[in-house]
């Protein structure tokens, strides 16, 4: 049990907090558990938190000041837009890393009609971007469908084109290139 190879590392007691789905979880999880090895006698007794005891948060300065709460708040009451709406603007505030592993925990706690709304507000011409992190990994994304397409059309792009195209962050700029992808006879008209 980590609580108890934890306690005996730092000689200091410890607390196991569970973030719970739903408060029947919560009301199960936070009841003492008695560990039987430990000479001392030791009962954990574990906060529970269930989405009742987590904020809601839809302010967008509250989710950038303090983007690990907006997190909990989405994954708790991700069926309210506003909230998904301002943890999509805190997501700018944490390390790529990081907010990576936000999102993933995020998706993966939301019901299937809130990963639609997510994904509706991060798709491409339907949400107007709000974070760096959004628009560099959509434009990261647009570039590569641009470079594939070309090379799938048969043209050589070379490594000077590719550079050019990856480091484009214009979203406008890319959108327009991939209409051109479509047509273009050479890969240098693609910049005309």
């Amino acid at each position: 049990m980590h609580v108890c190879t934890l306690r005996a590392q730092l000689r200091r007691p410890v607390k196991l907090l569970v973030l719970c789905p739903d408060e029947r979880t919560a009301a199960w999880a936070c009841t003492p558990i008695e560990i039987e090895d430990d000479p001392n006698g030791m009962v954990l007794r574990p906060w529970a938190l269930g989405p009742n005891h987590i904020p809601v948060v839809e302010d967008w300065e509250q989710a950038r000041s303090s983007p690990e709460l907006a997190v909990l708040s989405a994954s708790a009451h991700g069926d309210n837009e506003a909230v998904l709406k301002a943890v999509l603007y805190a997501l700018d505030t944490v390390p790529e890393d990081r907010s990576l592993i936000y999102n993933d925990y995020i998706v993966s706690k939301l019901s299937s009609a809130a990963q639609k709304t997510w994904e509706a507000l991060m798709a491409t011409g339907t949400y107007e971007w709000q974070t760096d992190f959004a628009r560099k990994h959509i434009a990261e994304g647009e570039a590569e469908a641009i470079i594939l397409f070309l090379e799938a059309r048969g043209l050589k792009v070379e490594a000077e084109q590719q550079k050019r195209i990856r480091e484009c962050t214009d979203l406008d700029l890319l959108s327009e290139w991939v209409r051109r992808a479509a047509t273009v006879r050479e890969v240098e008209e693609l910049f005309a």
